[in-house]
């Protein structure tokens, strides 16, 4: 009896043979099994179909294993036939190899002619079908056949034998037999065949780049930046892994900001799909026509080589040729009193000519100014005035900034460069000479951190990838010869320092690279002929920290520590030895990295130079080394903090920003009783202190509440939100830390974490000298925010009878994403007599549509060219009186237009975007403006790259900057109604003075001063005024916290009790934080103030430079005297006079009405019987 499967499409089974009983299908995870059993009889077989999805190497196939078992109690005769159809793609006719080609005619092969496997192509297809017949496991086939496939006839119906016949087979199939033999009771035969097919990879790379072409105006290419692109299809049989490609820009193609040469598809690419990688170019001018081979490259599957180049025909542009001159050497001079220089602030120009023969549309120009001078305004970049610069057209950058005083001689470079769309024009370069002012010195009554002698060393910070930047910041008072050595007294640096100077020193990162717990001569000596200040720090992009460096005078044999320790555990401690043969034994506070207990001392013996470095183990407070005690018989430096972390614990925010925060510690002998805690300027949400006790039984007294610390060691965590006073009855060590980025609010990116040790009230000194601005992160801070508007979507404003008026001014930067009405007042058709200003695409341009007598007239302008995705400020003015409409673009009028009646414009609402004419613009829109009046082309252009001030709001009809999301900042209050599909996002590309948020502030100082001695605190040779100085509850002191320029700066007391100073700055996801220094040798019990000057004492004036209304002198009086203020101007005349009577002993404040003077410089003289004083200060307008 023949029983077979052989049922496909039929309703019986061939002549001669049964239908094989299926009893159950089973679809398990690595098969597909067939059951089937046959009863005659007695007798009984089971049969199983596997069928096996299987892949070795390149040949993916379906093993079909059929398991015949004798289930009878005696022997049975058995054999086997599969019929296999040979089809590839959708070609039933496969040319068969074995392995050479065979005949289309049908064959046979028999026993050991049988080939092992054979292959199956069809012309055309890259697959390749295959099968495998002998060598797989079970007995090989006695006969197979290849011919045709047919279920009327041929190896279709098929019974047991089959002779090939036909000439020409044109439906391939295969036959494999095996002969019968015998099965005995209980015995299994297994037949098996694998059917595939090779698997192929491969892949076809196309590349293509879009049309350049010159703009109407011949100013630049468009579009700009192009779009190139290259496909990449999968031929293959296989998925391509991850495929991805290169493009290798050449000039004059570039890529545009924010693109990369790699384009990755980040998944696997099917057999037959298509992916396609877009890069955006900028394309620079050419002065012939150049014919530009873009080439790319398919980098990955590595074993395919693809590549493809596309042509791109770059046509010729007029070149801009920009002549560019500074000023000849600016030279200031002092003021009276050593206060500064004038003239301040200082312009600093340069004179710009187009040379070219064509308009130069979006110029900047960049001031770099050497140290010395800083910039006070507008900002260091700046766009260059007219826009656009005609051929042949001259203009003057420039910027007001101001010197620095300097007790020493300093000529100060500083370079102006112009660029256009990012590609620099020229460049000029000019120097500022300082002389040196020479004021009263700065001496010190006691022996303080300044030295000659400085033993230091690096706390790690391998957190992240980047490279770790070690430096020091050398301040001189005097002219000063620096050298630096490492433990074996190899030099690796030396300094000649002018006075009053200071001068930066890198270091190798491998001075902070050790293991924990481990001994390394990673010691950094610096001498100096003279005292110097030093700090140091690592100062890697967004990952910095600062620590005021003691001398070795200042060193002492026990300390205590503190660092953070969250959410890592990374806070750390080292220890570094400064003579032969030192024994050091640590307690730690906490268990540490490689498992030293808690609490239990251990001792580490250190040669001079070498350092050791310990670890925390367990994150959070329970595993914070803060506390730990460290002793040595010899003096030692010790360094403490965290590599990195969040402050404070528990911190919410699980992405804040990582920071490190570092310190070095003072002894103990240094430490103190009565401090005083000050938050550090610009952060919003306070800071975080901790004290920690270095003896047992101490009692600590926190704004008046008693806090007890038991033992020596234990520490108190709190939040610091104003000044704070902690005082003790044993000496405490008191650490200020910044808190994370994140803490001032959920999307914060100022600022960072940070740590300093704070200074005890009886340790300030006089004189300190100490850097700022050292941060290298200075990207943008904040953020505009700006409604994003999609297909359709508007910005309606409601219908309020206040913007019922004739004549009025629209404002609004906008950025087009797609044609389409951009402003729209009404319908511009015949009696509706609206108007509608639609962005063009094609042409990139704007385009003013008016209602005309008979129907719409459009205007566009000469001039008139806007890019796709670029900002562009916008005013729309109408003017009822003479029927009038222009459009100025960057503040400059580019259409003008005339009005069917003015009245149209009543009762008819405002829309931004939305849908006009079949098409429906998409954008971003901010800064939009209302306006009563038809606003000139000065107003407009004075205001269009900032705010519009309280002050200057008269006639503001409506104000919507999308700071308070769709508000309206006016007091009409009329909110803007947006549609569908409009959102508000974030945007970094408009210019700084139109962003919500205030311009922040960067380098700080913070001083505490006795409330009797503010006026004898100068910071860079300037008094302070009086309104910068905040009360301390409960304590005879005042703070003030201040900004201070980069580079070195200098403050000083002539009151004995010194004054004290932190130093820190802030910038985008980084800080630093240091004391600026103390006095090693304590206050003397009962010191007192300073008498005042015989006379007078006279401050600077308030602000300075003057741009408001009024400003404030101070002047100090011994005793009642008769007084007279006057003012003169430069030229030495009576302007007027501000007081002329007698004044009480103490301070006056004199009230100095500047609303009235002309910009320039001035001076204040005071007359008194015993002599006289003055002060200069600077009007701005």
């Amino acid at each position: 009896m023949v029983y077979t499967t052989n049922v496909l499409q039929r309703l019986e089974a061939p002549a001669g043979t049964t239908r094989l009983p299926i009893r159950e299908v089973e679809e398990l995870s690595d098969r597909v099994r067939v059951r089937g059993m046959l009863y005659r009889g007695k007798d009984s077989l089971g049969i199983t179909l596997d069928f096996i999805p299987s892949v070795d190497g390149d040949y993916v196939y379906v093993r079909i294993e059929t398991r015949v078992r004798n289930f009878g109690s005696r022997p049975l005769r058995v054999g086997g036939l599969h019929l296999l159809d040979l089809m590839l793609g959708n070609s039933d006719i496969v040319d068969v190899l074995i392995p050479d080609p065979q005949p289309r005619a049908e064959f046979a092969r028999s026993g050991a002619g049988i080939p092992m496997s054979y292959d199956g192509v069809v012309a055309g297809v890259p697959t390749r079908l295959r099968g495998r017949l002998r060598g797989l496991g079970g007995p090989d086939p006695d006969d197979v056949v290849f011919g045709q496939w047919q279920y009327g006839g041929y190896l279709g119906t098929v019974a047991w034998e089959y002779t090939p016949s036909l000439p020409r087979v044109t439906d391939n199939a295969l036959l494999l037999r095996w002969n019968e033999r015998t099965l005995a009771a209980g015995e299994e035969l297994r037949f098996v065949v694998d059917h595939g097919y090779v698997a192929s990879l491969d892949a076809r790379l196309d590349c293509l780049a879009g049309e350049l072409r010159v703009s109407d105006d011949s100013m630049r290419y468009e579009p700009q930046p192009l779009l190139v692109s290259a496909t990449l299809r999968n031929t293959g049989t296989l998925p391509l892994p991850a495929p991805r490609v290169r493009f290798d820009a050449v000039a004059p193609c570039r890529l545009a900001a924010g693109e990369s040469n790699e384009k990755a598809l980040g998944a696997a690419l099917a057999p037959g799909a298509v992916a396609r990688f877009d890069w955006l170019v900028d394309v620079d001018a050419v002065d012939t026509a150049t014919t530009v081979d873009l080439h790319f490259t398919l980098l990955h599957p590595d074993t395919l080589e693809r590549d493809c180049i596309a042509r791109l025909d770059v046509p010729p542009l007029r070149r801009a040729m920009v002549e560019l001159r500074c000023m000849d050497t600016i030279r200031l001079h002092p003021q009276g009193g050593a206060q500064g220089y004038d003239p301040d602030p200082l312009a600093i120009s340069a004179l710009l000519r187009n040379g070219g023969q064509r308009a130069l549309a979006g110029l900047t120009a960049t001031i770099q100014l050497g140290t010395g001078v800083v910039l006070l305004g507008p900002a260091t970049s700046i766009t260059v005035q007219p826009e656009p610069l005609r051929a042949g057209a001259r203009t003057t950058v420039l910027w007001l900034c101001r010197g620095i005083s300097r007790e020493t001689d300093q000529w100060v470079p500083y370079t102006i460069r112009v660029f256009e769309q990012g590609r620099q024009l020229a460049q000029c370069d000019g120097v500022v000479f300082l002389p040196g002012i020479q004021g009263t010195p700065c001496t010190e009554t006691r022996v303080t951190t300044a030295g000659t002698d400085f033993p230091l060393a690096f706390l790690p910070d391998e957190v992240g990838s980047f490279s770790m930047d070690l430096r020091l910041y050398i301040s001189a008072p005097t002219a000063a010869r620096v050298t630096v050595t490492d433990a074996r007294g190899v030099t690796l640096a030396t300094a000649d320092i002018s006075g009053a100077g200071l001068h930066l020193l890198q270091l190798p990162p491998s001075f902070a690279d050790i293991d924990p717990e481990s001994v390394r001569s990673n010691g950094v000596r610096v001498q100096s002929d003279v005292p110097i200040h030093l700090l140091a720090g690592n100062f890697r992009d967004r990952h910095s920290d600062a620590m005021t460096i003691l001398p070795r005078h200042a060193l002492g044999t026990r300390y205590v520590t503190a660092g953070y320790n969250w959410q890592n555990p990374w806070e750390h401690i080292l220890v570094l030895a400064t003579q032969p043969d030192t024994r050091v034994t640590i307690t730690p506070k906490a268990m540490t990295s490689t498992g030293r207990p808690d609490g239990v001392p251990f001792d580490v013996l250190l040669n001079e130079g070498e350092v050791y470095y310990i670890k925390s183990f367990i994150a959070g407070d329970g595993g914070s080394l803060t506390g730990s005690i460290i002793d040595a018989d010899k003096p030692i430096a010790v360094f403490s903090g965290g590599e990195s972390g969040w402050i404070p614990t528990g911190f919410p925010d699980t992405y804040g920003y990582l920071n490190p925060h570092a310190d070095q510690l003072p002894p103990v002998e240094h430490l103190g009783k009565d401090y005083i805690l000050v938050p550090f300027r610009s952060r919003q949400r306070g800071d975080t202190w901790r004290i920690v006790a270095t003896q047992p039984n101490t009692t600590a007294m926190i704004d008046g509440q008693a806090r007890a610390l038991p033992r020596a060691g234990d520490w108190l965590e709190g939040t610091l939100t104003d000044v704070t006073r902690i005082t003790a009855d044993n000496p405490l060590l008191v650490a200020q830390f910044a808190n994370s980025a994140r803490w001032d609010s959920d999307t914060g990116e100022y600022g960072d974490g940070s740590m300093l040790y704070c200074v005890p009230l009886d340790r300030h000194m006089r004189c300190h000298y100490f850097p700022a601005g050292m941060l290298v992160a200075d990207a943008a801070l904040e953020t505009n925010t700006v409604a994003e508007l999609s297909m359709g979507a508007a910005l309606d404003f409601d219908n309020d009878p206040s913007l019922d008026v004739d004549s009025y001014t629209v404002e609004a930067w906008v950025q087009n994403h797609s044609s389409g009405p951009v402003l729209r007042r009404g319908l511009p058709t015949p009696g509706n007599n609206g108007w509608l200003l639609r962005y063009e695409a094609l042409r990139n341009r704007f385009v003013l549509v008016v209602a005309g007598a008979a129907g719409k007239t459009e205007f566009a302008g000469a001039d008139n060219s806007v890019s796709t995705r670029q900002w562009a400020h916008v005013a729309l003015r109408v003017n009822a009186a003479n029927l009038s409409i222009d459009v100025l673009v960057d503040g400059i009028r580019r259409i003008s237009a005339g009005m069917v009646q003015a009245g149209a414009f009543v009762h008819t609402p405002l829309s931004i975007g939305g849908s006009y004419d079949g098409e429906d613009w998409t954008g971003l829109v901010d800064e939009i403006r209302l306006w009563a009046a038809q606003r000139g082309d000065a107003e407009v252009l004075s205001l269009k790259d900032t705010r519009v001030p309280n002050a200057g709001r008269t006639g503001l009809l409506g104000y919507w900057t999308f700071c308070s999301a769709y508000e309206d900042e006016t007091d009409v209050d009329n909110p803007l109604r947006p549609t569908s599909s409009s959102r508000l996002v974030n945007s970094w590309d408009l210019p700084m003075g139109l962003r919500c948020a205030e311009p922040v502030d960067s380098s700080f100082v913070t001083i505490t001063a006795p409330e009797d001695a503010t006026s004898a605190v100068l910071l860079n040779h300037g008094s302070i005024p009086a309104s910068e100085w905040r009360a301390v509850a409960a304590a005879p002191y005042r703070v003030a916290t201040l900004r201070v320029p980069t580079g070195m700066n200098r403050l000083e007391s002539t009151d004995a009790r010194g004054v004290g100073a932190q130093s820190y700055g802030f910038a985008y996801h980084d800080a630093y934080t240091a004391f600026t220094g103390y006095a090693v040798s304590p206050l003397v019990a009962g010191s007192t103030a300073p008498a005042l000057p015989a006379d007078l004492h006279l401050g600077a004036v308030y602000p300075n430079p003057a741009d408001g209304q009024v400003a404030t002198v101070t002047m100090t009086l011994r005793a009642p005297a008769s007084v007279r203020f006057v003012l003169v101007d430069a030229a030495g005349r009576l302007v007027r006079t501000l007081h002329d009577g007698d004044l009480p002993e103490g301070r006056s404040d004199i009230s100095l009405p500047t609303g009235d003077l002309a910009a320039g410089s001035y001076r204040v003289l005071v007359l008194t019987e015993s002599g006289q004083a003055s002060t200069t200060f600077v009007v701005v307008r």
